[in-house]
């Protein structure tokens, strides 16, 4: 209850308390307190949970990167946003539509309620871009193939970051994308 209202405090209190009882935090406890981190929009202490997460020994799941990129883009840091996304495709963990609905929606509040047209074409070219960066040509697809049925474009810069970062064996697949002609 307490990370669905954001009481960061309070979790950490729990998270901070379980050693002294015999317990040791698991994946769901550190995702709970990323979670409270992202509902009050504080990728500072989002950040520090995720690298105690990882200095636990535990591997972040798509949970625990879609918390990062909420708080980061809640707090306006849309490029850092960007960055853990393309950290996790880069990882193996896949996109969803958490992830698409969250940088859709944190888009539109940062950029004054703009057009959900425009945070939607933005947060799946982001997607994208991260599917390409990370030379992951299935996902790359299914993303492209999502922008296309939503008849949105990939904007000029997406393009331009992909065809100049993205390993040559997805070239291809982005020059041959209806999502590339805008």
């Amino acid at each position: 209850a307490s990370a669905k209202i954001g009481d960061v405090g309070r979790v950490e209190h729990y998270m901070l308390e379980m050693p002294g009882r015999g317990l040791t935090p698991n994946l769901v406890c550190y995702n709970t307190v990323l979670h409270a981190c992202a509902r009050c929009g504080d990728p500072v202490r989002a950040r520090k949970w995720f690298q105690e997460l990882q200095s636990a020994g535990l591997q972040p799941s798509k949970i625990s990167f879609n918390s990062l990129i909420d708080a980061h883009m809640k707090a306006g840091e849309t490029s850092v946003a960007e960055h853990w996304l393309q950290s996790m495709v880069k990882g193996g963990i896949d996109a969803d539509s958490v992830t698409h609905l969250t940088l859709t929606r944190a888009y539109q509040q940062a950029n004054g309620r703009c057009a959900r047209h425009e945070a939607a074409a933005w947060s799946l070219g982001s997607i994208v871009k991260a599917c390409a960066l990370a030379g992951r040509p299935g996902a790359l697809r299914y993303w492209l193939d999502r922008m296309a049925q939503e008849n949105l474009s990939l904007t000029s810069q997406q393009i331009e970051d992909c065809l100049r970062d993205a390993p040559g064996h997805v070239h291809g697949l982005l020059a041959r994308s209806r999502s590339l002609r805008g």
